[in-house]
């Protein structure tokens, strides 16, 4: 008894291929009409969606030396990241172009920029102005910095004249 169970219980687990065919081209116009639709308005899609652009570029955030002897961040990577996405990033700008930022792995001081577009001029053109924009904010650093060191020179040259003048005496 259980030999003719088991027989039956494979015999309905079959796939009878005829009848599949048989069904399928049965139903041959509506899948060609389904599928004929579907292309169509996948390739109407793709025609009028508008391409968007992507430029990739890493910015290696500078350091100065100071005289400690530890290097110190022109501008904090951190800091820089909150500026470019509060002023360039996609939650401020909901229209292309914008920038979204990362840092490279294992790599605190590269911070990768991802500019969306839709052409690659225009792009390029956002990349230029958000990096004019950072190349001005480290000048400030950077000026204030050499006037520190120039300050520096003018007192140690201070301090040289009057030794010179305590070793004549």
């Amino acid at each position: 008894m259980e030999r003719k169970e088991s027989n039956c219980y494979y015999e309905e687990d079959e796939i009878d291929l005829r009848e599949l065919f048989k069904t399928i081209w049965a139903h041959r116009w509506f899948i060609a009409i389904f599928t004929g639709i579907v292309t169509l308005v996948a390739v109407i899609y793709a025609f009028l969606k508008t391409p968007v652009y992507e430029i990739q570029a890493s910015l290696q955030i500078g350091y100065m030396h100071n005289s400690n002897n530890s290097n110190n961040y022109i501008i904090n990577p951190y800091a820089l990241k909150i500026y470019i996405d509060s002023n360039f990033g996609k939650k401020v700008r909901e229209e292309l172009p914008y920038i979204d930022t990362s840092f490279e792995k294992r790599a605190n001081s590269i911070l990768n920029l991802t500019i969306y577009a839709y052409s690659n001029d225009d792009g390029i053109r956002y990349l230029y102005n958000t990096l004019k924009d950072i190349n001005q904010l480290e000048d400030k650093k950077l000026l204030s910095y050499l006037q520190n060191i120039k300050d520096k020179i003018k007192i140690y040259q201070s301090q040289l004249v009057s030794i010179e003048k305590d070793i004549k005496n």
